[in-house]
């Protein structure tokens, strides 16, 4: 826990500034965003504390990952059974009842309002009440589409220790939360929803036994916006609405800001991790062609000065420049126009595709390496090949790359049958396969273990969006296929 009292909203805001660049200013560290949420959500307890003072009853945070569609995670709170924060005088009491109504979420038997708000960027708020409900402003008199929020009365509820006999009892009520609350209405469970209500319904009679005279309030409160990759959901519980509204809006919009850093940060470690990515492949590509290609040809034409060797030097160092510029453009991914521009200019994309078979660049690269194991070409040798991106197709030189790629794979694991190398060359409408039989039934899909720059083309395709690159080994078959995107 940082030093210093969380009293009031600036102090709040500073302090929960000073955890995120605590957390995410060393640039090549990984973030940790569950430690992030665990300081930030220290920070709004002490805050609830103070500031709602006797009406605070207890708090969670949950979050959500868009990418993992099905789990939800608790936020941590220290020196505590559940995820949950309660004040002392009410959590010997609370404590065991959350404990089922988690238990329930986890099994299944029990709707998870995280998933269900989290999961629909059009969603609202809710709140749960026992009694006094919020007026103007936070609940207008007249339907405002702009007031994010659903408010259901727990009183109007019919409590049985059954859960099932209570799902029955308030069928109409469950109907009108579902309503109000899921986005598909015509997929959801009565009993799940039922069962959820049914433990709330129990923490507000317990509370409301303890306590007569005082109201129950638990506000499910999502950031204002949701398009990250980690949302979060409060949890907040109260004996009184939470006045002045200032406050409760103050409240909604420190979790945009919390969640908002998180989505800052994470935006940051995918740039980054896809510049190391980049950096890696290219690293391997420009040794791999160093080695294998352009410092053997400057050692033959140091022994033995031919004007051959010049003309073979020569082509090798334009593949090499191609490699230099298939790197820029990939860099240049996410800006569209800018990356566009800048392969017709290095010859790199065309407007309109340009024609070369697979069969005519062997000879070619036969012509060049003319101690290699023959390729033999079957299947659809004579079509040409292309690789639209965005709106414009690779040009011949890249083209050449990737045939030449796929031929330095061949002549390292594909399988000799009569001293020579069978390729198959399968279209199935737009869908291209390179197929080979291998000597081991499965080779490493490792950029250490590629030749040439098979992944960065890979990158180029999916990074783009505009296709699939798949490149795979199994029962003694490597293969390469590429399937274009919708608009290709």
């Amino acid at each position: 826990m940082l030093s210093g009292k969380t009293s009031d909203s600036i102090s709040l805001i500073r302090k929960i500034n000073r955890i995120a660049r605590n957390h995410y200013q060393d640039s090549s560290a990984i973030f940790d965003h569950n430690q992030y949420l665990e300081e930030c959500f220290e920070c709004l307890i002490e805050f609830f504390e103070i500031n709602l003072r006797d009406r605070y009853l207890f708090s969670a945070l949950s979050y959500h990952k868009k990418s993992d569609n099905t789990k939800v995670e608790l936020v941590k709170v220290k020196n505590s059974e559940t995820p949950y924060h309660f004040k002392p005088e009410i959590k010997a009491q609370f404590e065991p009842e959350v404990k089922v109504l988690l238990r329930d979420i986890f099994d299944g038997k029990c709707m998870s309002l995280t998933l269900t708000l989290l999961d629909n960027p059009l969603g609202k708020d809710v709140f749960l009440s026992s009694g006094q409900s919020y007026t103007m402003p936070v609940n207008p008199e007249v339907v405002d589409d702009d007031v994010r929020i659903t408010f259901f009365s727990l009183a109007a509820l019919i409590f049985n220790q059954e859960a099932e006999i209570f799902v029955k009892l308030n069928a109409p009520e469950i109907f009108f939360f579902k309503d109000q609350v899921l986005k598909d209405k015509d997929n959801f469970d009565l009993q799940m929803i039922g069962r959820l209500l049914w433990h709330y319904k129990k923490l507000e009679m317990l509370y409301l036994e303890a306590h007569p005279g005082k109201d129950f309030f638990v506000h499910f409160i999502r950031p204002s916006f949701i398009d990250f990759d980690y949302n979060i959901l409060l949890s907040l519980a109260t004996d009184e609405i939470i006045a002045p509204p200032e406050l409760l809006a103050f409240i909604d919009l420190i979790i945009y800001r919390i969640v908002g850093q998180m989505a800052i940060e994470k935006i940051k470690e995918a740039e980054r991790l896809k510049r190391k990515k980049s950096f890696s492949l290219t690293t391997h590509s420009f040794k791999t062609t160093l080695k294998t290609t352009i410092i053997p040809n400057v050692n033959r034409i140091i022994r033995e000065p031919k004007e051959s060797y010049f003309a073979t030097l020569k082509k090798q160092c334009l593949d090499l420049y191609n490699l230099t510029g298939l790197v820029s453009l990939i860099d240049k991914i996410g800006e569209e126009e800018e990356f566009i521009a800048s392969g017709i200019k290095d010859d790199l994309l065309t407007a309109e595709p340009e024609c070369l078979s697979i069969s005519e660049q062997y000879q070619s690269y036969l012509s060049l390496n003319p101690s290699l194991a023959p390729i033999i070409i079957s299947g659809a040798p004579t079509d040409s090949f292309h690789i639209q991106v965005y709106d414009v197709y690779l040009s011949l030189n890249l083209v050449r790359l990737l045939y030449n790629m796929i031929f330095e794979n061949l002549n390292l694991y594909g399988k000799r049958t009569d001293k020579q190398i069978n390729l198959s060359v399968i279209r199935d409408n737009k869908e291209w396969i390179f197929e080979n039989e291998t000597n081991v039934e499965e080779v490493e899909i490792d950029p250490a273990k590629l030749k040439g720059n098979l992944l960065l083309f890979q990158t180029l395709v999916e990074d783009t969006g505009c296709g699939i690159f798949t490149i795979e080994s199994k029962a003694y078959k490597f293969r390469i296929i590429y399937r274009p995107g919708s608009n290709a």
